[in-house]
């Protein structure tokens, strides 16, 4: 790599690791952070994919190496974007605070790899752990905010006065020296399986989605998605739905799917006549779905591997109905609004004809097969990305030059992912001490049995106060950490209760799914209502009508669990038939159209036969479907009759 590529990739940080304005471009010490800050990303990046290739090193290696390169880049990005001294002596602090104590602890590596547990740990031991764990709550608050600092702020508070709690909630009592070896140094802290996550596959997903992003792939999902769906009433509605439905299955995190495909979208639905809100509900929606559609799912999908004991193959295979039905469901509420509202399709020059899409741009769709058909053959979600980032390189010099991963490309991608993987590696940090915390403790388990006595037996009730706990942890925290927190309460509860493992796992990390788009804090909603510049209320209030029916989804395969492809035969068939036409009928309720605008009683019996529809009765299913023919065809009957009416006078 030259210096004009260096360079190059320099200017990249200064442009993409803040939107505050820099002080100086001109200013040495800025130089020196961008250039620190390019070389700590190359290492990032090239330490996971040497480990991804030719095998995953050791516990404390594997996992250290990447939360100290996560560190230190954090700290250098929060430096550059301080505008005063002071805060650049503040981060200069924070940037010892992660160098001591590495320092010390690989200083002493063999002796950490050979002690036990609560055995030798010194005082040495108990200031750097404390040094990091401070460091680490002040890097994450500065980062992502508020909420889970406090929330693992409150869980070593429960570990040191826990004893005194009242009923269920007490506990034996810990040390000092206890709880500062669990909450640093040992695998139940920061080290453990959260950030384990981070540190295997998802950095290199998160790297693959920036290389296949610089590639056109998503430029090319979004032409493919107007050629499918633009013809149709209201095509940039379900454009949105269909673009964002392929970008989200390979790059599994909403808010960039926003970002990508909603600066095309939604300026295409206001100028057909959508609302602002609307149209940045409809992309808010349709770009969530993205966490749980294979193949890749985000990363949700990967810590279901590591705490479910699941095969990825098997999770995306049982994902995959669901996921659809999402869709569906969405593509069905957007269908009938366009209807009620006789919104115009694209122009034809809009468009482009399928045909010519794939043979100008079918190069840059075979990265998702690179990593899309590997997944679905069995081979673990590690060595497949870490090939099939690999192979990107060699695959992205038969396309347009402009599109080529240069070594400055590849850098600028570094850069990209590293400054993307801060506000997932400090959450999971301290998503470690949490259910540190928890499982020490044993009040997950007995948390678990309050939520069964509540139910009292039924399974309705319990989904019901599941489903309200995810999705209100959801609204304050990252849905990995909303998922994690609950694996020692609600997951084990609705287990208990009869329902599959993988189901119980996949209920719960839908609805911190959905998290993204129900006010007041959904994530994706801020990002689409931003580029709508349309009301943050507004935009939520239609982002969950839009959603309803998805939201419905996961209740569908617990009590219809063939959904899931646990066990194929062809009662599937009409269980799926079922599933689709209770999303269907629950889109006409909310939308009240059908063929023409519905009256309430009319709007009501839809609504009553969608939750007979996903009943785990087989004679409400068919009593369902006929309700459904019945109100289909009258409708019909009488929206013609309508028409001749007017035709008439």
């Amino acid at each position: 790599m030259g210096y004009e590529e260096f360079k190059q990739a320099k200017e990249e940080v200064a442009e993409s690791v803040t939107e505050i304005p820099i002080i100086s471009h001109d200013n040495t010490f800025n130089r020196i952070i961008d250039t620190s800050i390019v070389i700590l990303s190359v290492a990032l990046g090239l330490f996971h994919v040497y480990t991804g290739i030719f095998g995953l090193e050791e516990f404390y290696i594997q996992r250290g190496v990447h939360l100290l390169l996560v560190l230190l880049i954090s700290s250098l990005i929060l430096m550059r974007e301080s505008k005063n001294i002071v805060a650049r002596v503040f981060y200069s602090i924070t940037l010892l605070g992660v160098v001591i104590p590495y320092a010390f602890f690989y200083g002493n590596f063999s002796y950490y790899q050979t002690r036990l547990w609560g055995i030798g740990f010194t005082q040495r031991d108990i200031i750097t752990g404390i040094i990091l764990v401070i460091t680490i709550f002040v890097l994450s608050q500065r980062c992502i905010g508020w909420v889970m600092p406090i929330i693992a702020a409150l869980s070593i508070v429960y570990l040191v006065i826990g004893n005194l709690a009242p009923g269920i909630l007490q506990h034996g009592g810990y040390s000092f020296k206890f709880i500062t070896e669990l909450c640093s140094w040992s695998e139940m802290g920061i080290f453990s399986t959260p950030i384990g996550v981070a540190a295997s596959y998802l950095y290199l997903f998160i790297l693959f989605g920036t290389l296949i992003e610089r590639m056109g792939t998503g430029n090319t999902l979004i032409e493919l998605a107007k050629s499918i769906a633009g013809r149709q009433k209201g095509g940039p509605a379900k454009i949105a739905v269909v673009s964002s439905a392929m970008m989200g299955s390979i790059s599994g995190s909403p808010i960039a799917n926003v970002l990508t495909t909603g600066a095309f979208t939604i300026p295409l639905m206001k100028k057909l006549g959508f609302e602002p809100a609307y149209a940045a509900a409809v992309e808010a929606v349709a770009s969530t779905g993205g966490m749980i559609l294979p193949p890749v799912m985000g990363v949700l999908a990967f810590a279901m591997v590591d705490y479910a004991g699941v095969p990825y193959s098997r999770i995306i295979l049982c994902a995959a109905i669901p996921a659809i039905l999402y869709y569906i469901a969405a593509f069905f509420t957007v269908h009938f609004h366009s209807l009620k509202l006789d919104m115009k399709p694209l122009e034809k020059h809009e468009m482009q004809p399928i045909r010519k899409v794939l043979k100008d741009g079918w190069l840059t769709l075979v990265p998702i097969l690179i990593l899309a058909v590997p997944l679905m053959m069995g081979y673990t979600p590690l060595a497949t990305v870490s090939w099939a980032t690999v192979s990107l390189i060699p695959v992205s010099f038969f396309g347009d030059r402009s599109r080529w991963l240069t070594p400055g490309t590849l850098v600028q991608c570094f850069v990209k992912s590293a400054k993307n993987m801060r506000i997932i590696t400090l959450p999971c940090a301290l998503a470690g001490i949490v259910s540190g915390a928890l499982s020490v403790t044993g009040v997950g388990v007995r948390l678990s049995s309050i939520l069964l006595s509540v139910a009292n037996g039924n399974l309705f009730v319990l989904l019901l106060l599941v489903a309200l706990i995810t999705i209100i942890m959801g609204c304050g925290l990252p849905s990995l950490l909303a998922y994690i927190i609950q694996l020692p309460i609600t997951i084990p509860a609705i287990i208990a209760m009869g329902v599959p493992a993988v189901g119980a796992h996949l209920f719960v990390v839908y609805y911190s799914t959905l998290a993204f788009i129900t006010p007041p804090v959904g994530m994706s909603l801020f990002a689409a209502a931003g580029l709508a510049n349309s009301s943050y209320m507004k935009t939520g209030w239609n982002a969950v009508k839009i959603g309803a029916a998805g939201f419905m989804v996961p209740f569908i395969f617990i009590y219809c669990p063939s959904l899931l492809l646990l066990d194929i035969n062809i009662g599937i068939l009409f269980d799926i038939l079922v599933a689709v036409l209770s999303t269907y009928v629950l889109s006409v309720s909310i939308e009240g159209f059908l063929f023409e605008n519905m009256n309430m009683p009319v709007r009501l019996l839809c609504f009553a036969t969608s939750i007979m529809l996903f009943s785990p009765s087989r004679i409400l299913g068919i009593a369902g479907i006929a309700i459904t023919v019945i109100v289909t065809v009258l409708s019909k009957v009488r929206y013609r009759n309508n028409q001749k009416l007017k035709v008439t006078l």
